[in-house]
């Protein structure tokens, strides 16, 4: 039996890696443009924002919550960063990042002090993020114009390497740092393992937790700001579809829904591969109401290859 459970365990962690190779192979062969120079760097880019946006969901999920506020998120903050460019430039991106950090703290308050699921209360605030996005921008969208803040995604911080390939890349870093080497990511493995457990042994648990939003937060805060930039516009529910496919990512690459296992790198995987047979299905030509429907095929298998069942007495 322990032989059995071993290799089960193998095979969650490396299935990310294999289904990758495996994707990437198929889509390779069937249309063989699939790695030229040029889809690459466009499936580079389309990823900057998920892998961003999933690097902070990564913090809550280990936690054993969730955060279903930050596609929402994304578009508040794009539009808080749009509205402030002709007046700031590129610093208007901080006050977007700072926007998305204050709606991270907000849910963190709430699911502490109030007491109610995480993800109720994060349902909650996307709705009310929606309808204050669309106020701000009177249903239309925001278009930039300043240079600065245009320059944010499409200009070079090193050589030649564009911003919105390196800003994923630092926050990638920066989030395994943390969780890694760092007490609070120790802290926050033990939470999602045993809450309570973590609490008794005397971890501020909820302080641990408001961090963990603040930091989800402010990646959805940046992912938006880094969405308007290239997109020169903050849009409608521009974020609308990064929640699923953030959830999706981190699911996928390891990280258990009920907390306690997983980690950034693996969320990198969760992500390329996304954005792979998202890039896959684009060459299929198929509508993106069908690729919605693989996308939650998908998060459906990876959950029930990946979800701890011995953390559940009940399936409600």
């Amino acid at each position: 039996m322990a032989s059995t459970s071993n290799t089960n365990n193998r095979l969650v962690k490396y299935l990310p890696f294999i289904l990758l190779i495996a994707v990437s192979v198929f889509f390779g062969i069937l249309y063989p443009t699939f790695f030229s120079i040029k889809n690459v760097f466009n499936l580079i880019r389309q990823m900057s924002f998920l892998m961003i946006v999933s690097m902070g969901m990564t913090f809550i999920i280990l936690m054993g919550s969730i955060d279903a506020s930050v596609g929402a998120n994304v578009t508040f903050s794009g539009v808080i960063a749009a509205l402030l460019g002709p007046v700031f430039g590129v610093w208007a991106v901080l006050f977007g990042v700072l926007a998305g950090a204050l709606v991270g703290l907000l849910n963190g308050a709430l699911v502490i002090k109030v007491k109610v699921p995480s993800f109720l209360v994060t349902l909650a605030i996307m709705g009310a993020l929606d309808g204050a996005a669309l106020l701000l921008m009177n249903s239309s969208p925001i278009n930039i114009h300043d240079e600065g803040l245009l320059n944010f995604s499409n200009g070079t911080l090193l050589g030649n390497f564009p911003n919105v390939c390196l800003i994923p890349i630092i926050i990638v870093l920066v989030s395994y740092f943390i969780i890694s080497q760092t007490a609070f990511g120790r802290s926050l493995y033990a939470i999602g393992g045993n809450e309570q457990a973590t609490l008794y042994s005397g971890i501020n648990v909820r302080f641990m937790q408001l961090i963990a939003f603040v930091i989800s937060g402010a990646t959805a805060g940046l992912a938006g700001c880094l969405q308007a930039s290239m997109f020169e516009a903050a849009c409608p529910y521009m974020g609308e579809d990064i929640l699923m496919n953030a959830i999706a990512a981190v699911v996928i690459g390891g990280t258990q829904l009920s907390g306690g296992v997983g980690g950034p790198l693996r969320t990198v995987f969760g992500v390329v591969l996304i954005a792979v047979i998202s890039s896959g299905m684009n060459f299929m030509g198929l509508e993106p109401a069908t690729r919605q429907i693989v996308t939650g095929i998908i998060m459906i298998l990876a959950v029930s290859v990946n979800i701890d069942r011995s953390k559940m007495a009940y399936v409600k």
